[in-house]
């Protein structure tokens, strides 16, 4: 029997992106929770994560904050969900006890509901410290309000980054090239507003010998292309700055979150497309290393420089504008 896993968190970022853009209804549920109050929680959030790992003598994280830019809530609320999953997958591990992930809002994402993810997040990691025999108490530092989505969004990746290194199944290539799988079909169903096109081209030769970090600059490449698209159809996308290339130590959750953030955006855009179709059902593409995902990079970056050249001729097409 052949063994298929479908991807949860590729899943609730598409999920995500299609219901933040829904016209939003006003609520109390939330009122006058600011950006600031979510980063002082996230703080609270990641000293808990930090007693844990001292008590399981795991590594620390050192990668440096992410290099983004002009965040929005829909963006900080799709990683909180797959901070959500990694805190939810670490209590499993250490208790045996699964949660459901806090429901997505029919509404426009506002700092309230990823408020409520990171708490969520929280109820799992005192099960967690529970079962280990962890005393210490974590407390909220005082808020700043100079606090703004990308602060949160940033702190919500170094979360996510600890951990994965405190899981027992850490992120793996396979993780993401299933991420970039689910880019390529989001990106197939844009290319289909635009007939003639070629949907999916020809993928490049395989290049033995790649490491995370060439995986990451290419799709950092795919990101800005991302971002160009967007900007001609009159839609806005978090800045990513390129990776250093004298940067070093990028591991598979380093790049798993610049694919995450490629299907979120990809995922975005294809929610403002008129009858649009879905994208196609993903599910666990057996072992992988760098160099499969780097060609598979190669494929969406083929995929994303054919749309740009539709978009770039007539942009009103691809929202159904015509």
């Amino acid at each position: 029997m052949k063994f298929v896993r479908k991807s949860p968190e590729a899943i609730f970022l598409a999920l995500v992106c299609i219901h933040s853009v829904v016209p939003g209804r006003s609520g109390a549920a939330g009122d006058g929770v600011t950006a600031p109050h979510v980063f002082a929680r996230v703080a609270l959030l990641r000293e808990k994560i930090e007693m844990i790992r001292f008590e399981m003598g795991r590594p620390r994280s050192v990668q440096s904050d992410l290099a983004v830019s002009n965040v929005v809530p829909r963006e900080v609320y799709s990683q909180a969900l797959a901070l959500f999953l990694k805190a939810d997958r670490l209590c499993f591990e250490q208790t045996r006890g699964h949660a459901s992930a806090p429901e997505i809002p029919d509404e426009v994402i506002r700092p309230a509901h990823v408020l409520a993810v990171v708490d969520a997040s929280l109820a799992r990691l005192d099960l967690v410290g529970t079962s280990i025999g962890m005393v210490d108490r974590a407390v909220e530092p005082t808020r700043d309000d100079s606090r703004t989505p990308t602060d949160v969004f940033r702190s919500i990746i170094q979360a996510n980054r600890q951990l994965n290194l405190m899981l027992d199944n850490q992120v793996s290539h396979s993780d993401v090239f299933q991420q970039v799988t689910l880019a390529i079909s989001y990106t197939s169903r844009l290319l289909a507003r635009f007939p003639g096109g070629t949907r999916i081209p020809a993928s490049d030769d395989y290049e033995r010998g790649k490491r995370p970090a060439d995986v990451h600059r290419r799709l950092v490449g795919c990101f800005e292309v991302i971002q160009r698209i967007a900007e001609l159809v009159g839609l806005k996308t978090l800045e990513l700055r390129s990776l250093d290339a004298t940067e070093h130590g990028i591991i598979p959750s380093d790049v798993y979150y610049i694919a995450s953030l490629l299907v979120s955006d990809l995922a975005y855009l294809h929610s403002h497309v008129l009858d649009a179709d879905p994208p196609v059902e993903m599910y666990y593409p057996g072992r992988k290393f760098p160099s499969h995902v780097y060609q598979r990079a190669g494929l969406l970056k083929k995929q994303l420089a054919e749309l740009l050249r539709h978009v770039e001729q007539a942009p009103e097409r691809l929202l159904g504008e015509e």
